[in-house]
């Protein structure tokens, strides 16, 4: 079992191989994670009395993007394949120190802004599948920038408190691309793919679950044994919901039926990274947010969101997943519970990833 896991390992790091297209969008990622590492120390120095929780909310970005960079540095340190040299500078001038030391609280975010924030990722989405890698990361590292400090010094107590959680969530959709474009490695076996940068955004996800668990309850366990009945249930959704994905994509098998060790890790990384974190992301921290702030909307609002993400993919398949997302949404909106939604999506990635190809 051993020399299986150290095959799959070898056979990840060998097919890494980064592009210059890559080199130049881990460049954005990286102005991006020093610009926030910059805010964070002087958050710290000039911060105040609320320095502390200040500093806990940048960590939502600065953690992923530096555990992006040292994958990033590793994988190219191995000699596997060398980018071009980049220097990276970074400086701020007096007059722009003293304008960034000033912590003056902005006005709490409305409705309106929400929906703007909310809006242009999409927007971001259809830019990287449409236009270009380049311009929509450009696109996804500004909304993560002015949305956390839009967070970080809007005011924070009742009765304006839910809209500011929404935007400590919203970035984590924007993270998802930047993390995926700036991990991203030439010819890298498919399987893996969800791990590379869903790992990453696992840390973020948590860090933000921390900071609204004592207002936005996520219900990761059901509370009584009719709610574990009812959540197995809802996990079961996920294989009719695989078969008419598969139906709708015809996915070539990424496996053979022999290399069963493979296809237990392959379920294994859909089950944490497909499964569990988006449904944390989207339904979890984005929903849940959104719903206490906005109402009803939110369960559409996010179902766009997630199905944003799959722009790049045939307009069925991002109508099924635009789909999927309301139903999800709305088996979570009434349940208050993940798990079986989970279960669902993880049954549904291996389904139409793993199962129906081989077995179809």
């Amino acid at each position: 079992m051993t020399s299986t896991a150290g095959e799959i390992v070898k056979e990840f790091l060998a097919a890494a191989d980064f592009g210059a297209l890559s080199t130049r969008i881990d460049g954005v990622a990286m102005v991006l994670l020093i610009v926030l590492l910059a805010e964070l120390e002087m958050v710290r120095v000039f911060g105040g009395p609320e320095a502390r929780a200040r500093i806990v909310s940048l960590r939502v970005a600065v953690a992923p993007l530096l555990l992006a960079f040292i994958f990033v540095m590793v994988v190219r340190s191995l000699g596997l394949k060398e980018g071009d040299a980049v220097a990276w500078q970074a400086g701020t001038s007096d007059a722009q120190a003293a304008a960034t030391a000033r912590l003056v609280a902005v006005s709490a975010p409305g409705k309106a802004a929400v929906g703007f924030y909310a809006a242009s990722i999409v927007a971001a989405e259809a830019c990287v599948a449409f236009v270009g890698s380049l311009p929509g990361i450009y696109v996804h590292a500004a909304l993560v920038f002015v949305v956390l400090n839009h967070y970080l010094f809007a005011p924070k107590a009742a009765p304006s408190a839910d809209l500011p959680r929404v935007l400590l969530a919203l970035p984590l959709v924007s993270l998802l691309r930047i993390l995926s474009l700036t991990m991203a490695v030439n010819d890298i076996p498919e399987i893996y793919r969800p791990a590379v940068a869903g790992a990453p955004l696992l840390v973020a996800a948590v860090f933000v679950l921390k900071l609204l668990a004592p207002t936005v309850p996520v219900g990761l366990i059901p509370g009584n044994r009719r709610s574990w009945f009812v959540q197995a249930l809802v996990a079961l959704v996920g294989i009719p919901l695989g078969l008419l994905g598969y139906a709708i994509a015809r996915p070539d098998p990424l496996l053979d039926s022999s290399e069963w060790p493979k296809l237990i890790a392959a379920a294994a990384v859909l089950l944490i990274f497909s499964g569990l974190t988006e449904e944390l992301v989207f339904r979890g921290l984005v929903q849940a947010t959104l719903r206490n702030a906005l109402g009803w909307v939110a369960v559409p609002l996010a179902s766009v969101l997630f199905a944003s993400v799959y722009f790049g993919a045939s307009a069925g398949l991002i109508v099924f997943f635009a789909g999927t997302g309301v139903v999800f949404g709305a088996f979570y909106d009434r349940t208050r519970c993940l798990l079986g939604i989970i279960g669902a999506h993880a049954l549904l990635s291996i389904g139409l990833i793993l199962i129906w190809p081989l077995v179809l």
